[in-house]
């Protein structure tokens, strides 16, 4: 809660409360309350910096929203401690074709705490924004993705690693 207590914008409680539960409802209540505020870009930058990964969340839904092209909140939400909030800046730039961003999406293959939804998540951005059709990567097998990190001597372990687990064994042989 010290995020909260520091931040120069005045938060409700109840937005506080919405943050610090669990579920979509209560993250959808407080990402229609930060997106119907008068809340300001440079405001949106300081609620990054609270402890609570689902307020740091809400705020990134919000501010997509509120400011779709705004590169500099993007930019903080990629380099964010949580997947969940790394996963919904991926996410913006792709949808948004915020091209620019291209190599801090793809620093995030190499990111620590990596989860199979924020890796695959950030492999479909880094195609979107290459200009492939997002439908054709869901109906790709993720081996066609996948399998040049996993050869790619340049990455890193953990990045090879992670490829690894989502090849599936049939379509190699």
């Amino acid at each position: 809660m010290t995020g909260v207590q520091t931040c120069a914008l005045p938060i409700s409680e109840s937005l506080l409360w919405l943050t610090l539960g669990k579920g979509p409802f209560l993250l959808h209540g407080a990402v229609t309350f930060l997106a119907n505020s008068k809340i300001t870009s440079i405001q949106t930058l300081d609620l990054l910096r609270d402890e609570q990964n689902n307020m740091r969340l809400a705020v990134v839904l919000a501010s997509r929203k509120r400011f779709p092209k705004e590169s500099k909140i993007v930019k903080v939400a990629l380099i964010d401690k949580s997947p969940s909030v790394r996963r919904a800046a991926v996410q913006w730039v792709a949808e948004e074709n915020l091209k620019d961003l291209r190599p801090q999406v793809e620093a995030i293959l190499d990111s620590k705490s990596m989860t199979t939804d924020l890796f695959l998540a950030t492999l479909a951005a880094l195609e979107m924004l290459d200009g492939k059709d997002p439908k054709d990567f869901d109906k790709t097998p993720a081996g066609k993705y996948v399998l040049p990190l996993v050869k790619d001597e340049k990455r890193s372990p953990a990045v090879r690693a992670q490829a690894l687990r989502l090849v599936d064994r049939k379509s190699v042989v």
